[in-house]
């Protein structure tokens, strides 16, 4: 199997949207000379010419200024992946996703990323209710979320209306059934949007960055080391003192690493 070409559409992006790209448009203008979409061109030129070295530069560049995309995720994991920076590349894909769910090729690359590192670990299975929860929010973004339980909400609001004008018994009676039931249901949809939005804001997931490392058994580096670990390898951030993390592994152990060894997707 080989990589998924590159994406060349970043700016018309629908997860973007036009009232972004304005905002783009007018940043990039005034504070840079040069629009997100002109750099974001001449990154992709830079890979087409395979420079990859430069292209992820550029990438990393766009997103230091403060601009996002799945595309950008995206194409900046596949120069990570052309480079052979593993760790990067599976960073950039999961950063992909987490914008966009529905995101195939970054997720058929996050596999072969994922096939290339070092660190095979046993995957201990989640608690069902929180796998489930995980599972859910993951689906779609918040915007999505957001749509659907604002649709369900007002479907309520007018069932509970024709409850209150209606004529015919039985039309307000099955009303009040209909619209209490939506107005509950766009609750549950409104707490998925919002456990969506934490979770963009802050996943709780790293990735390591660095080539090799020791998992430490404190916050320190006169700790006892627990094992190696490899870039690529994705962990669960649990707790921080000073410029170390407890992080969790795949399959359950625990450890420290400092801070600047890995970065949350």
């Amino acid at each position: 199997m080989s990589i998924k070409n590159f994406r060349l559409s970043c700016c018309f992006h629908p997860a973007v949207g036009w009232c972004t790209l304005f905002c783009f448009w007018a940043m990039g203008n005034a504070l840079f000379g040069q629009t997100p979409a002109q750099k974001f061109d001449a990154a992709n030129q830079f890979y087409q010419d395979k420079n990859f070295e430069k292209a992820a530069e550029s990438y990393e560049s766009l997103y230091s200024e403060g601009f996002q995309s799945p595309e950008l995720f995206y194409n900046w994991g596949n120069a990570c992946f052309r480079l052979g920076k593993i760790g990067c590349a599976v960073l950039n894909y999961e950063r992909a996703l987490k914008l966009d769910p529905g995101m195939e090729d970054a997720r058929y690359n996050l596999e072969l990323a994922n096939a290339a590192r070092l660190d095979d670990f046993e995957t201990l299975p989640p608690f069902f209710l929180r796998k489930w929860w995980r599972s859910t929010i993951r689906l779609a973004s918040e915007r999505v979320w957001t749509g659907i339980a604002l649709f369900l909400f007002w479907a309520g609001m007018t069932g509970l209306v024709i409850w209150l004008v209606g004529q015919s018994r039985e039309v307000r009676k099955r009303s009040f059934i209909a619209g209490l039931f939506l107005v509950l249901l766009s609750t549950a949809f409104f707490a998925v949007a919002q456990g969506r939005a934490r979770y963009e804001k802050h996943s709780g997931e790293a990735i390591i960055l660095v080539p090799k490392l020791e998992l430490k058994s404190g916050p320190d580096e006169a700790a006892t080391p627990i094992l190696t670990l490899h870039e690529g390898t994705k962990v669960e951030i649990l707790d921080e003192i000073g410029a170390w993390f407890k992080v969790k592994l795949p399959n359950g152990e625990q450890g420290w690493v400092p801070a600047n060894t890995f970065e949350e997707i």
